[in-house]
């Protein structure tokens, strides 16, 4: 199964390290806990430091792909060097670089998976949304001195939806029709070349990861460059570029509002999707809504649809360094690095 994100590929991999996602929505990052929560208020976030340079933005910027190995340093003698951004853990990711065997490997991989949601809320059909309605109407007559009448047919009269015995026309599972199985696919193309006193690293991916969410996705373009050559003995030079480019449709999954996570569990079963005129229903669709006490919402295949919400970063990180071989055992490496990102 292809892995979307490095911060995805530590859950459940790496003792002591805690990694948890609070949402299913493609792009979004797990969240990665090395020491446990050290502050209220400041990130308890782990330090990035890809190939000697810390990282800043979302680590989620690096292809999985593109990593050789990734260490983690979990006590505070060993994350020292970094000072108090190292606080809280380190990880120190090493990305591919040349083809180490001499000559020159041309590499694809790909890979295409499935997703589906796991389970749905239990939630009534039309027959029996009207049903209770009914046994309520029932209740207050027993027990409040109502006098409702019982006919459904005097409650449900809208002939859109209802037949004339009061009985719905249609019968509608919103969190089937507002959820789908989602087709995500991943290609790696890898060029790694040696020559003598040099070495060069390509690589190239793109992937499309579909939500399980109508009209939800993340989509990634990565390229990443390395170059090292060793121009003389007492010299090595490593140069390393990374170029990232995300852009995503979400929904989104916090609070109430009109939101396709709340109302594919509360729109009324016993309305389609678009009425007989071709228009998406609402809670105003029927005459009876007003009647029924209906509060305003429109239907989540709607609003998947017609709500457009995007996401775009793009991020540029690497760097250059220089190593003299001073003496054996006997390195001095100067290292400049870069990290630029936009969202």
């Amino acid at each position: 199964l292809q892995v979307a994100s490095v911060s995805r590929a530590l859950e459940g991999t790496v003792s002591g390290v805690q990694a948890s996602a609070s949402s299913g929505q493609p792009g979004t990052d797990a969240e990665i806990r090395i020491r446990g929560i050290g502050s209220i208020n400041a990130s308890s976030a782990p330090l990035y430091v890809v190939d000697g340079v810390p990282f800043d933005g979302s680590v989620n910027a690096i292809n999985p792909d593109d990593i050789a190995s990734m260490t983690v340093l979990k006590d505070a003698a060993s994350a020292a060097l970094y000072g108090s951004r190292g606080a809280n853990g380190v990880i120190m990711v090493t990305t591919k670089r040349g083809n180490k065997e001499g000559g020159t490997k041309v590499s694809y991989s790909g890979s295409v998976s499935l997703a589906h949601r796991a389970r749905k809320m239990d939630t009534m059909n039309a027959q029996e949304w009207c049903d209770a309605f009914m046994i309520g109407l029932e209740n207050e007559n027993k027990w409040q001195g109502k006098n409702w009448s019982l006919n459904r047919a005097d409650w449900f009269n809208d002939s859109n939806f209802f037949d004339a015995s009061g009985n719905p026309l249609y019968d509608t599972n919103w969190q089937d029709e507002a959820t789908r199985t989602a087709v995500s696919h991943n290609h790696q193309l890898n060029i790694q070349q040696a020559g003598k006193n040099s070495s060069m690293g390509a690589f190239l991916n793109y992937t499309d990861q579909q939500g399980i969410v109508n009209n939800t996705y993340n989509k990634r373009i990565n390229a990443k460059l390395a170059y090292d050559a060793n121009p003389t003995k007492w010299l090595s030079t490593a140069v390393n570029v990374l170029v990232n480019h995300t852009w995503g449709r979400y929904t989104p999954e916090d609070g109430g509002g009109q939101e396709a996570r709340r109302t594919m569990i509360e729109m009324v079963p016993w309305m389609p999707i678009r009425d007989k005129d071709g228009k998406y229903t609402t809670s105003t669709s029927s005459s009876i809504g007003d009647v029924l006490g209906f509060e305003g919402m429109s239907n989540p295949v709607m609003i998947l649809d017609m709500q457009k919400r995007m996401r775009y970063n793009t991020q540029v990180f690497g760097n250059a360094a220089l190593t003299f071989h001073l003496a054996e055992g006997l390195d001095l490496k100067t290292q400049l690095g870069l990290d630029h990102h936009n969202s």
